[in-house]
């Protein structure tokens, strides 16, 4: 049986291949709210969810209601 409470994870958000934020780690039952200004003219978005340094062992993470909001 596998302990889920090994698991742990972060949050990193890349724009044009630059990191622009970054999680701390978080375990199971954290959530974390990401709110980070896009810069006018940027071409690539990338969502990454990391094993937080430990390995991927019971590690789950969700961009669960991910969105833009548009000015």
């Amino acid at each position: 049986m596998r302990d889920w409470t090994l698991g742990s994870i972060t949050y990193q958000v890349f724009v044009d291949g630059k990191l622009l934020h970054e999680s701390p780690v978080l375990r199971q039952g954290e959530a974390w709210f990401i709110n980070v200004p896009i810069p006018p003219g940027s071409k690539q978005i990338r969502l990454v969810v990391g094993d937080a340094g430990d390995g991927i062992n019971c590690d789950h993470g969700d961009w669960g209601d991910a969105g833009f909001l548009v000015r």
